[in-house]
């Protein structure tokens, strides 16, 4: 195989799938996923990102190979790295291998205890935040049961009301409902069947105001927080709020470190880039960790942001066979906002899959030529055509 077929054979596996590569040469798919993880880890020393003062961890669980701990650079909104496995063993491992992680100053992620466990003894300057969106979430889930334990005791068609009906409803914000909405709600009040359904309601409502209405203030928000667990009833059926004031209470430090956090931090990019891996995942039928780590982190929005914020410690250019295909892309006028790993137009700021890209095509003769060699390929090495012109011209 030419050097120039091995490298437009790799960079093509960065913006599509391997079948898909493999339709264009006389090779399997199987073939161009080797072909791709073998240019990836010749080049993994080549291609290094800056420690974050922002950093985010988060898991995702894959069918094939376990649970993935994803990083993230919180400020610029990028992938740092994929991490396979997340015990406090496999992190541990991980993170003594890093350099500069005194430069993290603060980490957000959910409640799972190994996280801060593994990371904590390598990043002394950090401060741990749990995310905003983890902790609310909390007051949705226990209004949600408190709703399942009421429909238990309903008829058919109090259960069908209750589960169609009100459930969307109830988990909407108070200031967001729709004028339809609010009347839906209004009726339930007035029934004294759905009186502890209601006072739940409220208690949810009530949580999110320990954040809404104190955003300025720890000590506020602290005070407003022991004053609504201390509202919750005694009542069985509010179980589930009490168990959510219990849980803040086991966190309570890190999940009102938020208040302290000037850039008001959260993990919602990282959610986001766990959607895009697994989209991109199930694109490619399943690839296996390292080649999915290596679309991933490689893909060409990713590191156009890691460069912009000065976040590359060695890089970007590889060698002389040529960049990486995020920095030069495959045809001019290529739409800024086409991301290579999935095909999708993206939002800029989060990087969500907005819309299908038309796949790229590809002349099979042209890409059997750079397979087996032509006239340019035997040229003397100072003189070859780079793998772009060789795309142009096939």
């Amino acid at each position: 195989m030419t050097d120039a077929a091995y490298v437009d054979i790799a960079q093509g596996a960065l913006r599509t799938t391997f079948r898909e590569v493999a339709e264009s040469y006389p090779v399997s798919n199987v073939a161009v996923k080797n072909i791709f993880v073998d240019f990836m880890s010749e080049r993994a020393d080549r291609l290094r990102f800056r420690v974050p003062e922002l950093l985010g961890i988060d898991e995702k669980h894959f069918a094939r190979f376990g649970m993935v701990t994803v990083i993230t650079d919180l400020e610029h909104k990028t992938v740092f790295d994929l991490v396979q496995g997340r015990k406090q063993v496999d992190l541990e491992e991980y993170f003594a291998g890093i350099e500069g992680l005194d430069r993290v100053m603060w980490v957000c992620s959910d409640m799972y205890r190994p996280f801060w466990k593994s990371l904590a003894k390598f990043t002394p300057n950090a401060t741990w935040v749990i995310d905003y969106f983890h902790v609310v979430k909390g007051a949705n889930e226990a209004l949600d049961a408190v709703r399942k334990s009421l429909q238990s005791e309903l008829d058919k068609k109090g259960r069908l009301e209750l589960k169609k009906g009100l459930a969307y409803t109830l988990r909407k914000r108070s200031r967001d409902l729709k004028p339809s909405e609010a009347s839906a709600l209004r009726d339930p009040r007035a029934d004294a069947s759905y009186g502890v359904l209601m006072a739940a309601y409220d208690l949810k409502e009530d949580f999110f105001d320990v954040y809404d209405a104190n955003p300025a203030s720890r000590d506020a928000a602290e005070a407003a927080f022991d004053a609504w667990k201390a509202s919750a009833p005694e009542a069985s059926g509010f179980e589930p709020f009490r168990a959510l004031g219990r849980t803040i209470d086991n966190h309570r430090e890190l999940i009102f470190n938020w208040w302290d956090c000037p850039a008001r931090i959260s993990n919602g990019y990282t959610e986001c880039a766990n959607r895009l891996i697994a989209e991109a995942d199930m694109k490619g039928h399943g690839y296996d960790f390292e080649a999915l780590r290596a679309r991933t982190l490689y893909r060409r929005q990713n590191l156009e942001r890691i460069m912009a914020s000065g976040g590359l410690s060695i890089g970007p250019r590889v060698d002389s066979e040529g960049p990486l295909s995020h920095i030069e892309p495959d045809c001019d006028g290529v739409d800024e906002l086409i991301d290579p790993l999935s095909g999708a137009k993206t939002d800029a700021d989060t990087g969500e899959a907005l819309e299908r890209a038309k796949k790229p095509t590809r002349s099979t003769a042209g890409a059997r030529n750079l397979l087996l060699g032509s006239k340019a390929e035997r040229t003397p090495s100072t003189c070859r055509p780079s793998s772009r012109e060789l795309r142009r011209t096939s």
